[in-house]
């Protein structure tokens, strides 16, 4: 059976002309195949039509709370807060590995074992203490760095000792770091690396609560002499953990996952979801591998950790999915029987089955399994829809469940999650079974009940719209983000005087509504408008990727303005929502 599969591989890599006698080989290989293994349907006694019922006052709750609608509050009564978690996982595992990492592309990952991580999170913890953070709900710890042990730790410590952990997320900007520091007066924060404690010392007078930054790197001189001028004291991470050892601290606490389970930590610890995430892993005993700080080493990652559990953003499935579509076309024969594959599957999957060991596994699927390590059992999606096309695409070739939910960090992640086995994609499920859901109008904003759950978006237009006014050439700036697409466009009001200048430069009507159907115009605000989100430096994934220009400004009046000027989001998306539209369709393929 291995020759002749392997012959088929080379046939369909290497030989077009005979693509007839392959498909009827591997039609009949996979009829031989699927009678050998007769795979069977997902079942987990669930109604997938039914997940929800309707309680008192519009109100509704889970299936799975049976009957009475009563919430679950958690899943094990040996681990009903935050640290229990990690101790349920620390027992059940046996001194498991814990948390791993690797120093760089084709080398291994290194594990600590679970006893190793609780003697670092006691250790850092009761080193805290000696810093002046105490143990208590008004002790405050930030936390400002990458996917990291250490960031791990030094949350875990704030639950073992009962402190409170707020991460700071730098993507929105230091200002909103700033902010979210002097909110919650935070006095010590742990950082990864000299660049983001010294963006910290740059903003420290406005920072006047700051007071110890804990650092992860050595501490350079120049570093020092900043944090000494700013009145700031500078600790490297290793040594708060020698200082706890010599006067550990007792931890102060409050009286279908497995440990062969494995993720890989990339998704931003500042959010809810990745905190999550590894709460329900170390529960459990799993383990957990840190990726290596570079998103474009990601695939290597995982392909080195091999993990079953794959929490992720529809944009990077997206990408995925786009990948392995494009490398087929490449050739008409690999597309043939990709599609093939593709249908072949889909068929399976409608069905509940899910797995990894058909015929099309072994001649197509195999090498797109091992992109994320060939051992995905289940990929866990948010923050934004993911589209049918690509979620059949990954349960097909992935052989694994695709589970998609909804939620907000206010509501601590999920709020409705699809029940396991469900085989019907485009939907994010019923409520969880620990909380209920009912929608309500919010009339001024245009949100009604009637059209459901709303969708979230990848980024923060807001904070795009404010840098990008930056230019000259911008007088007003409206950024959309469509969840379903992997980039943001914007519509541009041109400033009139900046736009008069450019046109008597480039011998051009002055009529500004003749100028905002100038393609060279749009080309030269757009190119400014990414010259200033680099200087911002805004992710690629934040910039516009194009834009239109419209020549009547946005006002109270029309509608399109807040009382104080702020852009009123749903008016400005359905205003200008052909123009909009427009943009996306140049670039749907």
């Amino acid at each position: 059976m291995a020759d002749v599969l392997k012959w088929i591989q080379e046939l369909v890599g290497h030989t077009p002309g005979i693509v007839v006698v392959g498909s009827a080989v591997v039609g009949l290989l996979g009829f031989t195949s699927y009678l050998w293994s007769r795979p069977k349907p997902l079942s987990f006694g669930l109604d997938y039509d039914n997940q929800s019922f309707i309680l008192q006052g519009g109100v509704r709750a889970s299936r799975w709370t049976g009957q009475t609608g009563k919430l679950i509050e958690y899943l094990y009564d040996d681990a009903k807060t935050v640290y229990e978690c990690f101790l349920r996982g620390r027992r059940i595992t046996g001194d498991g590995k814990c948390l791993g990492t690797r120093s760089g592309p084709n080398r291994e990952y290194e594990w600590m074992s679970y006893n190793q991580v609780f003697d670092k999170i006691q250790a850092f913890g009761s080193g805290l203490s000696q810093l002046g953070l105490n143990p208590g709900q008004k002790s405050i710890l930030g936390i400002f760095a990458k996917n990291i042990p250490e960031w791990t730790i030094a949350d875990m410590s704030c639950q073992m000792f009962s402190r409170i952990s707020v991460a700071l997320y730098e993507t929105l900007g230091m200002d909103a770091v700033t902010y979210a520091i002097n909110l919650c007066e935070i006095s010590t924060i742990v950082c990864d690396t000299v660049q983001r404690a010294a963006a910290l010392l740059n903003k420290a007078t406005s920072i006047p609560s700051l007071k110890v930054i804990v650092l992860v790197e050595d501490i350079t001189k120049e570093l020092q002499d900043v944090a000494e001028a700013a009145g700031v004291t500078l600790v490297r991470f290793s040594d708060v953990e020698e200082m706890g050892k010599k006067d550990l601290q007792n931890p102060v606490t409050f009286q279908d996952l497995t440990p062969d389970d494995c993720h890989l930590s990339y998704l931003p610890l500042a959010h809810v979801y990745e905190r999550a995430n590894l709460v329900a892993l170390l529960c459990h005993g799993s383990h957990v591998g840190y990726f290596s700080g570079d998103i474009k080493l990601l695939i290597d990652d995982l392909q080195a950790l091999k993990p079953t559990y794959f929490p992720t953003v529809p944009r990077l499935l997206n990408k995925i999915r786009d990948k392995v579509i494009s490398s087929a076309e490449s050739s008409k024969v690999k597309s043939f029987f990709l599609n093939w594959a593709l249908r072949s599957k889909l068929a399976e999957v409608n069905r509940g089955i899910i797995r990894r060991n058909s015929i099309w596994d072994k001649l197509i699927f195999g090498k797109v399994q091992e992109l994320l390590g060939g051992r995905v059992k289940i990929v866990i999606t948010g923050s934004a829809p993911l589209s049918q096309d690509v979620n059949n695409f990954i349960r097909c070739a992935f052989g694994c469940q695709v589970i998609e939910g909804y939620g907000q960090s206010e509501c601590t992640t999920v709020i409705t999650l699809q029940s396991p086995g469900d085989p019907v994609p485009g939907h994010v499920g019923g409520p969880i079974a620990c909380n209920y859901v009912k929608l309500i109008d919010v009339a001024e904003m245009e949100y009604y009940a009637k059209d459901g759950i709303g969708e979230g978006e990848y980024i923060a237009p807001e904070k795009l719209e404010t840098i990008y006014s930056h230019s000259k050439y911008v007088a007003q700036c409206f950024v959309d983000g469509n969840s379903l697409r992997s980039y943001c466009v914007a519509v541009v009001v041109p400033d009139p005087d900046v736009a008069q200048v450019w046109a008597n430069n480039n011998n051009c009507p002055a009529d500004i509504k003749q100028l905002c159907n100038n393609k060279n115009l749009k080309d030269t605000i757009l190119k400014d408008m990414l010259d200033v989100g680099r200087k911002a430096e805004l992710k690629g994934f934040e910039q516009v990727l194009d834009i239109c220009l419209e020549p009547d400004s946005f006002s109270v009046e029309s509608g399109l303005l807040t009382p104080t000027f702020k852009n009123r989001r749903p008016q400005l998306r359905k205003h200008f929502a052909d123009k909009v539209a427009a943009i996306y369709a140049k670039f749907a393929e």
